[in-house]
């Protein structure tokens, strides 16, 4: 099985296939990435701002009770 698989992944033209699927997999996969990046740091800016309130609220005497029946919905 093994000699198999070493004898078949050496044959240039399976290797050539191989590169050509796996270039393009990871040139697909880096052109989606700045889209990916500029979603997720928006919704680490979105959290970010929901804990300043939530530690707002609570500095400014927030029912603990409150918070947490909105933390828990």
């Amino acid at each position: 099985m093994i000699g198999a698989l070493r004898e078949g992944l050496m044959d240039p033209g399976v290797f050539g296939v191989f590169v050509d699927a796996f270039t393009e997999e990871w040139n697909h996969l880096a052109a989606e990435q700045p889209g990916h990046q500029a979603q997720r740091r928006g919704e680490l800016e979105r959290v970010e701002r929901q804990l300043d309130k939530l530690v707002d609220a609570l500095a400014d005497g927030a029912p603990v009770s409150a918070v947490k029946d909105r933390m828990v919905a």
